[in-house]
């Protein structure tokens, strides 16, 4: 049908559908707010009633994927006609119809009888929703049933579709059903509640998320993983997570406990945060290293030709959305955020690029630092009363040292990662240590001073064992990365002294 081919069309790009997305559900939680006679006005409780629908929106433009085979593109913008509906509800019920109480979720035990009756009663059987809601659902379901059989041109991939929304949906929205969360209904305070509420949102968003990807990128999906630069990204989940523990503020026991708690929550939301903006510093390096990667790296996303430069830009500026949203819980990190972001454009961004100056790693140092202060100035639930918690708590001297130790170790360390852009760099006229005095004594300079970023940690750590492990990991680490030039071993080199300094924090 035209009609569909009209809304359909694409006309806004990710960064426009998630803003716009955003705005509708900022509308909406206002909206509700401001009519409900009994909203509770918490900083907490309005971004988890507010994050809510994201998951909802991702869910349906994940099922139409599947029955339709449409390009995601194209479902997005259709999405985003209908996804204004979600304003509707709180405006006949509470305005027009007169609702003298809250939305709320449906009880676990009621939700067989509300999936065999929910549409064959009326709302009033059912407290919980309202005749807006149901009319919401009406006009969700009957639409997109009546395009999946447009697009698929089969009545019984419609009814299928229609079943699995009608019964699955209640399901998937009620957060208790989730194995991940625990018995939320046990926290008193209504911040700890909407802390995991919002935790489980976003995880699902996010799982719902790589399924969109599986089936758009199918075959490419490795290369996907690979461009993202796991190992560095895993790099700086664990420098946030050191931060956490040497903040004292949760037990090491706490980042993965499970069922997920309200500090749980919170510390995933935090990794997710950290997630998100590396990778968004990833994705704006390899927009303006193309060139280079043409030469050096070309089994990456860009310059393998499944990615385009335009679509990796808007991947970036998502990346960049989303962790300026979550980090707006998280008091000081917001500004770390900030911070991160700028220091991501300028290292990859012209006329500045500093990832062409020869002091470039030290923009690894940096975000190893930054990240690692991620985890240091994490707010506990209870400072998440009000929103936003930006004042800045006191800070040791242990900590202020850790910080630079940091910095000087992680920006010797990302020096041999250049060894493999050596082709491209010289060519490019990037200053490194290997285009600047040559390869081979690059390689030279690059071991000695590895050997100096892995022994460092003695600088804390001063037991016998400790100047054994540091000292023999920097001598082996040094020694391969000058016989063979190979990376990865180095890496896991790194990340065991990484684990054991981990360990000897937490055990000291």
């Amino acid at each position: 049908m035209k009609i569909f081919q009209f809304f359909e069309k694409e006309r806004m790009n990710l960064p426009t559908i998630a803003i716009f997305v955003f705005t509708i559900i900022v509308i909406r939680t206002i909206i509700e707010g401001k009519l409900s006679p009994n909203w509770t006005w918490n900083n907490m409780f309005n971004i988890s009633a507010g994050a809510f629908y994201i998951p909802q929106f991702l869910g349906m433009v994940l099922m139409l994927r599947i029955f339709t085979g449409e390009k995601i593109r194209k479902l997005l913008n259709l999405a985003c006609w209908g996804f204004p509906i979600i304003i509707f509800p709180p405006i006949y019920d509470f305005l027009i119809k007169g609702r003298r109480y809250n939305y709320t979720y449906i009880p676990v035990d009621r939700i067989p009888e509300m999936i065999t009756s929910f549409y064959l009663r009326l709302p009033s059987h059912f407290p919980w929703m309202g005749d807006g809601m149901v009319i919401q659902f009406i006009f969700i379901f009957v639409l997109a049933t009546l395009y999946v059989l447009v697009k698929s041109k089969s009545i019984v991939r419609a009814i299928l579709f229609f079943s699995i929304l009608y019964f699955l949906g209640p399901i998937l929205v009620t957060p208790e059903i989730n194995p991940l969360v625990g018995k939320i209904w046990e926290y008193e305070s209504i911040t700890d509640t909407s802390l995991v509420y919002l935790f489980h949102f976003v995880l699902t968003a996010i799982v719902i998320g790589i399924f969109i990807l599986l089936l758009v990128y199918k075959k490419n999906i490795i290369t996907l993983i690979k461009s993202m630069n796991p190992f560095t990204t895993i790099h700086f989940i664990l420098m946030t997570i050191i931060g956490i523990l040497v903040a004292g503020k949760f037990r090491a026991n706490e980042i993965l406990s499970f069922p997920v708690t309200p500090q749980t929550s919170l510390i995933g939301i935090t990794l997710i945060t950290n997630f998100f903006l590396w990778q968004y510093a990833v994705w704006i390096n390899h927009i303006y290293d193309i060139e280079i990667d043409r030469i050096t790296n070309r089994e990456r996303a860009i310059p393998s030709g499944f990615i385009s430069l335009s679509n990796a830009k808007e991947i970036a500026i998502l990346f960049a959305l989303f962790s300026i949203a979550l980090s707006f819980i998280l008091g000081v990190d917001f500004f770390i955020t900030l911070a991160g972001l700028f220091l991501g454009f300028i290292y990859s961004v012209p006329p500045i690029r500093l990832r062409n100056r020869l002091f470039s790693p030290t923009f690894v140092g940096a975000g190893s630092a930054m990240a690692f202060l991620f985890g240091v100035f994490i707010p506990s639930p209870e400072n998440l009363r009000q929103i936003p918690y930006f004042s800045l708590p006191p800070v040791d001297g242990k900590v202020i040292t850790l910080t630079i130790l940091i910095f000087i170790v992680f920006s010797i360390a990302p020096l041999i990662r250049q060894l493999k852009d050596y082709e491209g760099d010289k060519k490019a006229g990037v200053q490194t240590i290997f285009t600047v005095y040559g390869k081979e004594k690059g390689i030279h300079i690059t071991s000695f001073l590895l050997f100096f970023a892995i022994a460092f940690p003695l600088l804390i750590f001063h037991q016998m064992l400790d100047a054994l492990v540091f000292i023999s990991g920097g001598t082996i680490a040094s020694f391969i990365f000058n016989k063979t030039r190979k990376t990865n071993a180095v890496f896991i080199i790194y990340f065991i002294i990484l684990l054991y300094c981990i360990i000897r924090w937490i055990s000291s």
